[in-house]
Formats: C-alpha cells, sequence, structure tokens
C-alpha cells in the first residue's frame, strides 16, 4: 500500500572482537532506522462505456473497466465537478456525456469520457384510401381510421387526422 513505512531496531546490539562479546566496551547512542517510501504507480488507465444506438424502450447505462480492478472504484460526473458512483444511463431518444474517474489507493486517478446515445426510430401512419363513390351532389368524408408501423411493442402512438371531404368528382 502507498505510504511510508520505518524499520525498527531489535534490542539486540553487540559488539564482537573475534569470539570475544566487547559491548560493553560501546555504548550505542544513536539509531536511525530507514525509511521506505511507497508512491502511487500512474499506469492505471480506464475506459468509458460508450452505447449508441436506436430507441428500444430499454435503459442504457454506462460505466467503466480499469486496466487494474482490484481495489478500484468508479464515480461518475455529468460536468466534471460534482462526483457521483452512480453510473450514468439513457433511454429515450438524446445524448449524454458523461466523465468516470477510476481510484484506487496504489496508483493514480485515471480520467476519461464517455457518451450514450440514443437515436429516434422511425414511425409511419397510414390511412386506408375511402372506397370509391360515384357522384351524388352529396358531401362525403374519407377514412378517419389509421394505423402505424414501427411503434414498439406495449407503446402507443396517437395523432389528429382530419379526413378528406368533398362533393363534386376528382377534388
Amino acid at each position: 500500500t502507498v505510504g511510508t513505512y520505518t524499520g525498527e531496531f531489535a534490542e539486540n546490539f553487540q559488539v564482537m572482537d573475534g569470539e570475544k562479546n566487547i559491548t560493553a566496551n560501546y555504548n550505542l547512542t544513536t539509531k536511525t532506522p530507514g525509511q521506505l517510501t511507497i508512491n502511487k504507480a500512474a499506469t492505471m488507465t480506464v475506459e468509458a462505456v460508450d452505447y449508441s444506438e436506436a430507441y428500444d424502450g430499454a435503459e442504457h447505462k454506462g460505466g467503466a473497466t480499469a486496466s487494474v480492478t482490484e481495489g478500484t472504484t468508479y464515480e461518475y460526473s455529468l460536468d466534471g465537478k460534482e462526483w457521483t458512483s452512480e453510473v450514468p444511463s439513457i433511454t429515450d431518444a438524446g445524448e449524454v456525456n458523461y466523465y468516470v474517474k477510476a481510484k484506487n489507493t496504489n496508483y493514480e486517478e485515471a480520467t476519461d469520457e464517455g457518451k450514450l446515445e440514443v437515436s429516434a426510430i422511425d414511425v409511419t401512419v397510414s390511412v386506408a384510401d375511402a372506397a370509391n363513390v360515384k357522384y351524388d351532389g352529396e358531401e362525403h368524408e374519407g377514412v378517419t381510421t389509421y394505423t402505424f408501423s414501427g411503434v414498439l411493442a406495449g407503446e402507443t402512438a396517437t395523432i389528429t387526422y382530419n379526413a378528406a371531404k368533398g362533393t363534386n368528382a376528382d377534388t
């Protein structure tokens, strides 16, 4: 783990002259232990998840993958200033740009940007033609029912439609 560590001396100071212990001739007055400093590594990278598809009614989440997974946490931001652990998502047509930050106590923070994009799907509406009506001097109105195609199952579409009206032939 990143930090500064200090060595420790044992209480077994001893001075020998060959086989003879002559420690009593010495006073150990200063003990200066060595230190080991472990700094953060700068080798971690992170890649944000991008998404770009047509609307399908489902929620699609961003996210990230870091090159170092053990002990790594992720934070997300929509503005690069306020960070949260909540992963950004998108459901409806539009786009969400976001930032991701990977944090690990043994590595420098790594950042990336991601984009979630949902495009609108094409929908068509069709109204059936009215039956051929022979001129009879009366005003006739076309069909007012319509059908949509391209709308997802479970979702409904409506539109205001004013049917064609006419009295004379070829109008």
